[in-house]
């Protein structure tokens, strides 16, 4: 009897640990590809005083099952350890698209991220070459993430578009 229930035990902790390994690993079993890591950021971040190029080196991390956290633009949200000034990205395994959202529970962040997939809003014109390519996509090919947002901050949006390209 002893030996059944010590098999029991040791095979619910299997079970158990199979069930709850790092979301990481159960991302990647999702749809093959691991999202998490180090990349480059190339874009723009339009601006109401003035826009600027973006070119730095971003990491994203797992947040969830299906979605990662990443900086906003250039704002060393990650830096500073203060997670308001991130978004949040969730790819869907079938499309490609990327779904983005707000950091949960922001305290002086955006609390409201608005998805540009075809034009830029009114008053900004296009400022750098690969603005077109911004759709809100992840390209599995060349490990990009090519977006393109905006939030409030005041009475004024600011947009971003960048490609994110894993390293």
């Amino acid at each position: 009897m002893r030996t059944i229930f010590s098999l029991l035990t040791i095979l619910t902790l299997f079970t158990f640990y199979s069930c709850t390994k790092p979301s990481a690993e159960r991302i990647e079993n999702i749809n093959g590809i691991d999202y998490s890591g180090n990349y480059t950021s190339q874009g723009y971040y339009y601006h109401p005083n003035g826009g600027r190029n973006i070119n730095l080196a971003k990491g994203i991390y797992t947040h969830s099952l299906t979605s990662f956290l990443c900086e906003i633009g250039d704002l060393p949200s990650f830096i500073a350890d203060d997670s308001a000034w991130s978004i949040v990205l969730e790819v869907d395994p079938i499309t490609n698209n990327v779904t983005i959202n707000p950091f949960p529970n922001v305290s002086n962040g955006p609390t409201d991220i608005t998805m540009y997939t075809s034009l830029l809003p009114s008053p900004y014109t296009m400022q750098w070459p690969r603005s077109n390519e911004c759709t809100n996509v992840y390209d599995p090919l060349t490990k990009e993430f090519k977006l393109r947002y905006g939030y409030y901050q005041g009475p004024a949006l600011r947009i971003v578009e960048e490609i994110i390209k894993k390293n």
